[in-house]
């Protein structure tokens, strides 16, 4: 109890941008209650952050952050890579369904429902619950979805997927050594998000 304790103590401390990182076994309690999935990395400051993805990079840990930017980033990333994912989209492939009938074009079906399933959202929540996306890479996600269809052209089909990669990938969540860095002005799916103080996008 005095283990957990503790563990609770360090997370609250460095939620609210208090305390220091105390070390124990080469990595710090609050290192350990991220890796242990006790507390996220989206719920520490900035600094705290990075002070913690550095410890766990150093020893070669993946955070339930990384971990599950990496499973969907290879997810979406074996669908873009296809060279049958023409088969499954545009008119006659896709609204009409001939792309199902094709055997070339089965495993790319597969990895399309895979990346549905992903981004249903209940996964979406749950990803965003577990502190995996941020409330603007849920709703960018969210947008991706809904506009990803089998009836698009493969040009606006491919450019779906890759607004989806980019989330993935964490292009709209870089760090820097010290603290989280975001670009002041996005624009996706045609609209235009401006960053504001509280570290949220308003849509301009």
């Amino acid at each position: 109890k005095e283990r957990e304790l503790q563990l609770k103590k360090e997370a609250n401390a460095a939620k609210y941008g208090t305390g220091e990182l105390g070390s124990l076994g080469g990595l710090s309690d609050l290192a350990k209650a991220v890796q242990a999935g006790t507390i996220s990395l989206e719920q520490l400051t900035p600094t705290a952050r990075a002070k913690v993805a550095a410890e766990l990079t150093k020893a070669g840990i993946q955070s339930n952050r990384q971990t599950g930017l990496e499973t969907n980033l290879d997810t979406v990333n074996n669908l873009l890579n296809n060279p049958n994912l023409g088969k499954i989209s545009g008119f006659f492939q896709g609204k009409l369904g001939i792309g199902n009938l094709d055997p070339r074009a089965q495993l790319a079906l597969n990895q399309y429902n895979q990346l549905r399933g992903t981004l249903s959202l209940e996964n979406r929540q749950q990803l965003k619950g577990q502190g995996t996306i941020s409330d603007f890479e849920f709703r960018i996600l969210g947008e991706a979805s809904t506009a990803l269809g089998r009836n698009l052209n493969d040009t606006d089909f491919k450019a779906q997927l890759e607004k989806i990669r980019d989330v993935f990938a964490g292009k709209y969540r870089a760090t820097t050594g010290t603290e989280t860095s975001r670009p002041p002005v996005l624009t996706v799916n045609g609209k235009t998000y401006v960053l504001q103080p509280n570290g949220k996008y308003i849509a301009r």
